[in-house]
């Protein structure tokens, strides 16, 4: 088995410092890597992770409890102190290792066969980031892009709310008073059409009724459900964001 090369890798902890309303302050963690699939290959993975947390404006262990959540769901990291160097070079390290493991065989028959085989370059990217914070709630925004060849690369928009006394992750539960699904679902749908971008998408959605998905962000405006590609439409609609004001949603909130 031939050498497996390591093309570049870049590191940069905190190097930029962000300030939220309600007193938060953030940093930025990121690393990125283009690992090729064998020595003299031009196939190769690109990584890139770029991660906001907490720095300060919220108590410790708020902030220790966020950091631990996003490093839970974005990288599946579980360790008690929050270490993002840790956590994303175990990320990246696991990801080049299934690259390999799923295309390398291939890559060598290709040598041996003289062809060069579609499919063997990959990517993958995570850029989590928070929105402004409204009502002690503050959203964590995961964009996660993956690529691992065919006609498009996968992508989606994932939404963690945590209360900023805390650092607890607030559901829809928190949010809402009892039996309020069929009522939000009313609200949603009404705003559905005023949401697309304009006629023929909004034609284009596999379905024109529908329900919260769980995956929503908190804001000055109101509570937006984020419904990613295929969810509720298709590929090329891309993401649809419906929004419900707040002074619509007075009643069923808690």
């Amino acid at each position: 088995m031939k050498r497996i090369v390591l093309i570049a890798l870049a590191a940069a902890a905190a190097l930029v410092s962000c300030s939220r309303s309600q007193g938060l302050k953030t940093a930025v963690y990121e690393k990125s890597a283009i690992v090729a699939l064998a020595e003299g290959a031009t196939d190769s993975i690109s990584i890139d992770v770029k991660l906001e947390y907490p720095v300060s404006g919220l108590s410790k262990e708020a902030m220790d409890a966020i950091s631990r959540s996003i490093l839970g769901q974005t990288l599946e990291y579980t360790g008690e102190s929050p270490d993002f160097e840790a956590a994303v070079s175990r990320y990246i390290d696991a990801t080049v290792a299934d690259y390999k493991d799923t295309n390398l065989e291939l890559w060598q028959e290709s040598q041996e066969n003289g062809e060069h085989y579609m499919g063997l370059t990959w990517g993958d990217e995570l850029v989590g980031t928070f929105s402004e914070p409204h009502r002690n709630i503050v959203s964590y925004v995961l964009y996660s892009y993956s690529f691992q060849g065919g006609a498009h690369g996968n992508w989606g928009d994932y939404v963690t709310n945590f209360n900023m006394e805390d650092g607890s992750i607030v559901s829809e539960e928190d949010l809402f008073i009892p039996e309020y699904k069929e009522e939000l679902s009313r609200l949603l749908t009404d705003h559905l059409y005023e949401s697309m971008p304009d006629e023929d998408a909004y034609d284009g959605l596999f379905v024109k009724e529908i329900e919260p998905n769980g995956n929503f962000e908190v804001s000055e405006a109101g509570i937006s459900y984020l419904y990613n590609p295929y969810e509720i439409g298709p590929y090329a609609i891309g993401l649809i964001t419906v929004t419900v004001p707040w002074q619509e949603l007075e009643h069923i909130l808690k």
